[in-house]
Protein backbone atom coordinates (compact mmCIF):
# COMPACT_ATOMS: atom_id res chain seq x y z
CA UNK A 1 0.00 0.00 0.00
CA UNK A 2 1.22 3.42 -0.95
CA UNK A 3 1.83 5.94 1.85
CA UNK A 4 -0.71 8.78 1.82
CA UNK A 5 1.99 11.44 1.53
CA UNK A 6 3.28 9.82 -1.69
CA UNK A 7 -0.23 9.64 -3.15
CA UNK A 8 -0.86 13.29 -2.29
CA UNK A 9 2.41 14.50 -3.78
CA UNK A 10 1.89 12.55 -6.99
CA UNK A 11 -1.73 13.71 -7.29
CA UNK A 12 -0.65 17.33 -6.93
CA UNK A 13 2.16 16.85 -9.44
CA UNK A 14 -0.12 15.10 -11.95
CA UNK A 15 -2.51 18.07 -11.86
CA UNK A 16 0.30 20.40 -12.98
CA UNK A 17 1.23 18.12 -15.89
CA UNK A 18 -1.99 18.91 -17.77
CA UNK A 19 -1.19 22.60 -18.05
CA UNK A 20 2.50 22.09 -18.84
CA UNK A 21 1.86 19.47 -21.54
CA UNK A 22 -0.75 21.66 -23.23
CA UNK A 23 1.58 24.66 -23.09
CA UNK A 24 4.39 22.64 -24.69
CA UNK A 25 2.05 21.38 -27.43
CA UNK A 26 1.17 25.02 -28.17
CA UNK A 27 4.87 25.92 -28.28
CA UNK A 28 5.47 23.09 -30.77
CA UNK A 29 2.92 24.67 -33.11
CA UNK A 30 4.60 28.10 -32.81
CA UNK A 31 8.35 27.43 -33.05
CA UNK A 32 10.00 27.61 -36.44
CA UNK A 33 13.29 25.79 -35.77
CA UNK A 34 12.91 22.03 -36.25
CA UNK A 35 15.64 21.12 -33.74
CA UNK A 36 13.98 23.22 -31.05
CA UNK A 37 10.62 21.69 -31.99
CA UNK A 38 12.09 18.19 -31.47
CA UNK A 39 13.37 19.11 -27.99
CA UNK A 40 9.97 20.50 -27.00
CA UNK A 41 8.31 17.37 -28.37
CA UNK A 42 10.77 15.28 -26.36
CA UNK A 43 9.90 17.27 -23.22
CA UNK A 44 6.18 16.68 -23.86
CA UNK A 45 6.78 12.94 -24.36
CA UNK A 46 8.84 12.74 -21.18
CA UNK A 47 6.05 14.42 -19.20
CA UNK A 48 3.55 12.01 -20.74
CA UNK A 49 5.81 9.13 -19.63
CA UNK A 50 5.98 10.66 -16.13
CA UNK A 51 2.16 10.71 -16.03
CA UNK A 52 2.00 7.07 -17.10
CA UNK A 53 4.61 6.08 -14.50
CA UNK A 54 2.91 7.94 -11.66
CA UNK A 55 -0.46 6.44 -12.55
CA UNK A 56 1.23 3.03 -12.63
CA UNK A 57 2.73 3.62 -9.18
CA UNK A 58 -0.63 4.70 -7.80
CA UNK A 59 -2.39 1.62 -9.22
CA UNK A 60 -1.87 -1.32 -6.82
CA UNK A 61 -2.25 -3.74 -9.77
CA UNK A 62 0.65 -2.22 -11.75
CA UNK A 63 2.93 -0.84 -8.99
CA UNK A 64 5.39 -3.76 -9.17
CA UNK A 65 5.69 -3.57 -12.99
CA UNK A 66 6.07 0.20 -13.21
CA UNK A 67 9.47 1.66 -14.14
CA UNK A 68 10.67 4.87 -15.74
CA UNK A 69 12.24 4.74 -19.20
CA UNK A 70 16.01 5.15 -19.08
CA UNK A 71 17.85 8.29 -20.14
CA UNK A 72 19.15 6.44 -23.17
CA UNK A 73 15.65 5.49 -24.32
CA UNK A 74 14.38 9.06 -23.94
CA UNK A 75 17.35 11.11 -25.14
CA UNK A 76 19.34 8.93 -27.55
CA UNK A 77 18.47 10.92 -30.70
CA UNK A 78 19.33 14.28 -29.07
CA UNK A 79 22.44 13.52 -27.01
CA UNK A 80 24.88 14.90 -29.57
CA UNK A 81 22.70 17.42 -31.32
CA UNK A 82 24.51 19.92 -33.57
CA UNK A 83 24.71 23.56 -32.50
CA UNK A 84 21.46 25.36 -33.17
CA UNK A 85 21.61 28.89 -34.48
CA UNK A 86 18.27 30.62 -34.65
CA UNK A 87 18.17 33.82 -36.68
CA UNK A 88 15.85 36.23 -38.41
CA UNK A 89 12.09 35.97 -38.08
CA UNK A 90 12.26 32.74 -36.07
CA UNK A 91 14.50 34.25 -33.37
CA UNK A 92 11.80 36.16 -31.49
CA UNK A 93 9.22 33.48 -30.68
CA UNK A 94 11.85 30.72 -30.57
CA UNK A 95 13.97 32.70 -28.11
CA UNK A 96 11.25 33.29 -25.52
CA UNK A 97 9.89 29.76 -25.98
CA UNK A 98 13.39 28.32 -25.43
CA UNK A 99 13.93 30.43 -22.31
CA UNK A 100 10.52 29.57 -20.89
CA UNK A 101 10.74 25.85 -21.74
CA UNK A 102 14.12 25.73 -19.99
CA UNK A 103 12.52 27.36 -16.96
CA UNK A 104 9.70 24.81 -17.07
CA UNK A 105 12.20 21.91 -17.14
CA UNK A 106 14.02 23.51 -14.20
CA UNK A 107 10.80 23.91 -12.22
CA UNK A 108 9.57 20.37 -12.95
CA UNK A 109 12.97 18.99 -11.92
CA UNK A 110 12.92 20.89 -8.63
CA UNK A 111 9.37 19.72 -7.89
CA UNK A 112 10.34 16.10 -8.63
CA UNK A 113 13.44 16.28 -6.45
CA UNK A 114 11.69 18.10 -3.60
CA UNK A 115 8.79 15.63 -3.73
CA UNK A 116 11.22 12.71 -3.70
CA UNK A 117 12.82 14.06 -0.54
CA UNK A 118 9.43 13.84 1.23
CA UNK A 119 8.23 10.53 -0.20
CA UNK A 120 8.19 7.43 1.97
CA UNK A 121 8.05 4.59 -0.56
CA UNK A 122 11.60 3.85 -1.77
CA UNK A 123 10.57 2.92 -5.32
CA UNK A 124 8.44 6.04 -5.70
CA UNK A 125 11.28 8.14 -4.26
CA UNK A 126 13.89 6.61 -6.63
CA UNK A 127 11.70 7.10 -9.69
CA UNK A 128 11.07 10.76 -8.81
CA UNK A 129 14.80 11.37 -8.46
CA UNK A 130 15.26 9.87 -11.94
CA UNK A 131 12.46 12.12 -13.24
CA UNK A 132 14.31 15.11 -11.80
CA UNK A 133 17.49 14.02 -13.58
CA UNK A 134 15.61 13.78 -16.87
CA UNK A 135 14.54 17.39 -16.40
CA UNK A 136 18.16 18.36 -15.75
CA UNK A 137 19.08 16.74 -19.07
CA UNK A 138 16.32 18.71 -20.81
CA UNK A 139 17.77 21.89 -19.29
CA UNK A 140 21.17 20.97 -20.74
CA UNK A 141 19.65 20.74 -24.22
CA UNK A 142 17.91 24.10 -23.86
CA UNK A 143 21.01 25.73 -22.38
CA UNK A 144 23.06 24.65 -25.40
CA UNK A 145 20.63 26.58 -27.62
CA UNK A 146 20.60 29.55 -25.24
CA UNK A 147 24.40 29.68 -25.03
CA UNK A 148 24.94 29.18 -28.76
CA UNK A 149 22.58 32.05 -29.55
CA UNK A 150 23.92 34.33 -26.75
CA UNK A 151 20.48 34.65 -25.18
CA UNK A 152 21.74 34.85 -21.62
CA UNK A 153 24.70 36.08 -19.63
CA UNK A 154 26.34 34.35 -16.68
CA UNK A 155 28.69 36.51 -14.59
CA UNK A 156 31.77 34.76 -13.23
CA UNK A 157 33.62 35.36 -9.97
CA UNK A 158 37.23 36.45 -10.21
CA UNK A 159 40.04 34.19 -9.02
CA UNK A 160 40.69 36.72 -6.23
CA UNK A 161 37.07 36.47 -5.01
CA UNK A 162 37.24 32.68 -5.08
CA UNK A 163 40.56 32.67 -3.21
CA UNK A 164 39.25 35.14 -0.60
CA UNK A 165 36.20 32.91 -0.09
CA UNK A 166 38.39 29.86 0.47
CA UNK A 167 40.52 31.74 3.01
CA UNK A 168 37.46 33.04 4.81
CA UNK A 169 35.76 29.63 5.05
CA UNK A 170 38.79 27.39 5.50
CA UNK A 171 38.18 27.34 9.27
CA UNK A 172 35.23 24.98 8.60
CA UNK A 173 37.72 22.17 8.06
CA UNK A 174 38.74 22.52 11.72
CA UNK A 175 35.25 21.85 13.08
Amino acid sequence: MLPSVDLGLMTDHLNSHEGVMNKLKLYTSIVKNNSLKSIITLQTNILRDHVQVMLGLINPNTYNKTELKSFHEQFQHLLHQPQITIQGNEAYPDKWITLESNSTANNMGMVNFFSASMMQDEKVKRIHILMALQNVELQRLYKEIIKHNSWSYTPHASIAEQTDTIHHLHYLLQI
